[in-house]
């Protein structure tokens, strides 16, 4: 009697579940195919779990080009002669091949800076660093994007990272330690990544030993340091320019970023003459000199060649890690771009990608931080409104 109770309990169960199922037809009627151009009842089961699976892969795929956009990063451009630090999101290769143009943003103008000259970006960290001799200071600005990588850069202020020099270019290696060249005192200064803690008081720098940057090379210690100008890091050397009336120093000059305790300091004079920016590709270093040109070797020492002539007054260079290299011009008040990834040094055309009266400084930020956050976001959306759909 048990067994007859639960066939007819079983059957009881199929017979409902048909009666459910007649029922949903009969209130669908024929809209259900006719408005989605599908049976939605044969739609749940089993057809939704592989298309939930497929959509899901898919679905960054679909929002890639919204969001494609701030995967290259951001070209820092300062002005003293406009107080102000200024950006342009880089440009991918699809908006290149279609001719799209930067476009400007204002990161900080006025109050907090006053002669912003010499820029370098710590990407690790996401900290631009800002040379303002007008200040007496080196100052950090935290890049943040926006939420959606729409390119454009939120403003959070900025913090005084070493008070009490007057220098005009500064650079990072790739731990986040801190270079910087001052031409008051014909010195070269370091601020080991050790003193990256901010003060919540007066908002300084404060290391747990000293606030002080450390003095690498001097003039007066026989160094061939004569009015300092820009400086690179490159591996386990840097490398500085000597501007005019630098009393016969060598144009560029390299050595070690960490001074020997063992020996005399080795120097290698790179250049002759006068300069100003010097930046380093994944092959060959690059400078401005004091006239019109921007030169470059291959290594310290090598053949020099003249990459691109006729500038006004080019200043501050940066390699962007991807290929090229962007250059200040102050007086013509344009940022250049030019082809400098690879191992050749000839002559090479220079084009205009930003306008700012008085550019001085550059650097880039390659980052592809903001899009990837945003991908997965809607992508997990996505997943989720098609999970609610089959369950």
């Amino acid at each position: 009697r048990a067994m007859v109770d639960g066939v007819r309990t079983c059957a009881g169960r199929r017979s409902d579940s048909r009666l459910t199922a007649q029922i949903e037809r009969q209130s669908c009627g024929g809209s259900c195919r006719q408005r989605f151009g599908v049976n939605l009842m044969q739609l749940r089961g089993t057809h939704v779990a592989p298309l939930v699976l497929l959509l899901t892969l898919i679905s960054p795929l679909l929002f890639l080009p919204n969001f494609a956009s701030a995967d290259r990063g951001f070209l820092f451009i300062s002005s003293p002669m406009q107080k102000s630090v200024q950006y342009a999101r880089l440009l991918s290769a699809v908006e290149l091949a279609r001719g799209d143009r930067m476009v400007m943003g204002s990161l900080v103008v006025g109050e907090d800076v006053e002669t912003p000259m010499g820029l370098a970006v710590d990407g690790f960290r996401k900290i631009l660093y800002v040379a303002d001799p007008g200040k007496g200071a080196v100052l950090a600005m935290d890049i943040i994007a926006d939420s959606w990588g729409a390119g454009n850069l939120v403003y959070n202020g900025a913090r005084t990272v070493i008070r009490n020099v007057q220098a005009q270019w500064v650079a990072t290696d790739g731990v986040g330690n801190i270079f910087l060249t001052d031409a008051q005192t014909n010195k070269i200064w370091f601020l080991p990544v050790s003193a990256a803690g901010a003060d919540q008081d007066d908002d300084s720098w404060s290391p747990a030993t000293s606030s002080t940057p450390v003095e690498l090379y001097a003039a007066d210690a026989q160094a061939p340091i004569g009015n300092p100008q820009g400086i690179a890091v490159y591996g386990s050397r840097i490398l500085w320019a000597n501007g005019e009336g630098g009393g016969g120093s060598a144009a560029i000059v390299s050595t070690w970023k960490v001074p020997s305790t063992l020996a005399a300091p080795n120097f290698t004079d790179v250049a002759n003459g006068s300069a100003y920016g010097v930046c380093v590709s994944s092959a060959r270093i690059f400078y401005t000199d004091a006239e019109t040109n921007i030169k470059s070797m291959r290594e310290p020492g090598g053949e020099i060649s003249v990459v691109t002539e006729g500038l006004s007054q080019p200043r501050g260079c940066a390699y962007d890690g991807d290929g090229t290299v962007f250059v200040a011009d102050a007086d013509d008040g344009r940022v250049y771009s030019f082809a400098g990834g690879g191992q050749e040094g000839g002559p090479r055309p220079a084009w205009p990608v930003v306008q700012i009266p008085g550019a001085f400084g550059v650097a880039v930020l390659k980052s592809g931080t903001v899009q990837i956050g945003s991908l997965a976001v809607v992508s997990l959306l996505v997943t989720m409104l098609l999970a609610l759909l089959h369950a």
